[in-house]
């Protein structure tokens, strides 16, 4: 009787077991990849926020009548003092007196993000590329600046969108 290490059934067994090893060794190299990906996919659904709330701070800094900015003038900051969740991945959204825009995203629905890492910072600039200040009032805000480690974004900018990397 013949046994299956020989003949011509051995080739088929051995070109099985490299197409099996070949199949697990591209599983375990994109994963990594796969993993970021969707961690940027789940991080690009707080975006909408963050675009509602630099609208309100556009309006704001231009219409206020208010000698100097001040976060109870913009209704997007909100999160922190309630403790309300705001969404799935968003916990919360602050903006503070030069109109910076701090977003606290939950580390557990995030497989990248940790207590340390889970921080995304919008900074409103103006015609000369500074940020805002207090003080700036009625001014039209030139561009913004998103996701600067300066400005203290914590997240992995792996997985920011390529407009928001500082």
């Amino acid at each position: 009787m013949k046994s299956w290490w020989t003949g011509p059934r051995a080739w088929a067994l051995g070109a099985a077991s490299v197409l099996v090893v070949a199949l697990l060794v591209t599983v375990f190299l994109l994963r990594p990849a796969y993993q970021d990906q969707q961690s940027q996919s789940l991080l690009a659904d707080v975006f909408p926020s963050v675009a509602a709330c630099r609208a309100d701070v556009a309006r704001v800094v231009q219409t206020t009548t208010a000698p100097v900015l001040s976060p109870s003038l913009f209704s997007c900051d909100g999160g922190i003092s309630t403790g309300v969740r705001i969404s799935k991945h968003l916990k919360s959204i602050a903006v503070n007196q030069a109109g910076v825009i701090t977003v606290t995203l939950h580390h557990r629905t995030l497989p990248e993000l940790s207590p340390t890492t889970n921080t995304l910072t919008v900074v409103p600039l103006t015609a000369k590329g500074h940020p805002l200040q207090p003080g700036d009032v009625r001014q039209k805000i030139a561009s913004w600046r998103c996701g600067s480690r300066a400005d203290g974004t914590t997240i992995p900018a792996k997985l920011l969108p390529a407009d928001c990397k500082g």
